[in-house]
């Protein structure tokens, strides 16, 4: 996270950029298995079927996509992502806002682009007919409300809030289970879905703000009643970190990416069958 170092030198002011290695280090972490569970969503949903229509079932990207399929509906891959994509990401972003200074501000922004992620999925199911595509509630619509949100958060003891971290961990994975089911979208962002919902990328409200609370629970306490260093003064540029850095804007790339690379590796193969 970023934290601004106020510098004097000849009369002028200005502010040198510090961040902290291990919350992007985390960071970079969450976000490549991220990258890595799109790239097998791609696979199984988008590619797999027309791979079995062009290629002998043995032909290696068929038994790829197979065991991806398998391991896609398996209970491993569901507390893969929640453990260690969505809880780490959410988590970090939870101490990460502690140390901003304009998390109102940023949080509008970031709403502002999920708005425009919404629109644009749309106008792409339009075209292509599917709309299950459409991304109501997805990763950057969480974050953004987390947010906004943050300033209220903050003002509550840690015990309610922690409390309330709780809460809403418990009703979210209530609701999932339970399956419960209303003729409204407006229910969405809590997790209470259309009989018929479909969504290219769903992070609900209920249960994933309480991974974002209990973050911020960490903050406050870590570097305010510990009172730690905000930044580290030697960070260590790699591959976690590089991505931990600039998650956001590999986040909007990374998926055009994918597909570019596996509508490639189709087409080499039809072209050399």
């Amino acid at each position: 996270m970023i934290e601004h170092l106020k510098i004097i030198t000849n009369k002028k002011v200005y502010y040198e950029k510090k961040r902290h290695y291990y919350l992007d280090l985390f960071r970079g972490f969450a976000f490549i298995l991220m990258v890595i569970d799109h790239l097998i969503f791609d696979i199984v949903f988008s590619f797999s079927s027309y791979w079995q229509t062009s290629f002998k079932k043995t032909h290696y990207l068929n038994v790829i996509a197979s065991a991806l399929s398998d391991y896609r509906n398996s209970d491993l891959s569901k507390i893969i992502r929640i453990v260690f994509i969505v809880f780490i990401f959410l988590f970090v972003s939870g101490i990460s806002s502690t140390l901003s200074r304009n998390i109102t501000k940023r949080g509008f922004r970031l709403f502002l682009l999920a708005l425009a992620i919404t629109l644009v999925s749309i106008i792409i199911s339009l075209i292509i007919s599917n709309h299950k595509i459409i991304i109501y509630f997805g990763i950057i619509h969480l974050i953004s409300i987390c947010m906004l949100l943050t300033p209220l958060l903050k003002k509550l003891p840690r015990i309610w809030l922690g409390l309330l971290g709780i809460v809403i961990i418990i009703l979210g994975f209530y609701f999932e289970i339970k399956s419960i089911r209303v003729d409204s979208v407006l229910l969405v962002p809590f997790n209470i879905l259309p009989p018929t919902f479909a969504t290219g990328d769903f992070y609900p409200i209920l249960p994933y703000l309480g991974f974002y609370i209990f973050g911020v629970i960490y903050g406050e306490y870590y570097f305010k009643k510990l009172n730690k260093p905000r930044f580290t003064k030697k960070y260590k540029m790699n591959i976690f970190t590089y991505f931990g850095k600039n998650a956001l804007v590999w986040y909007f790339i990374h998926q055009v990416i994918l597909v570019v690379f596996l509508a490639l590796l189709t087409g080499i193969h039809i072209l050399f069958k």
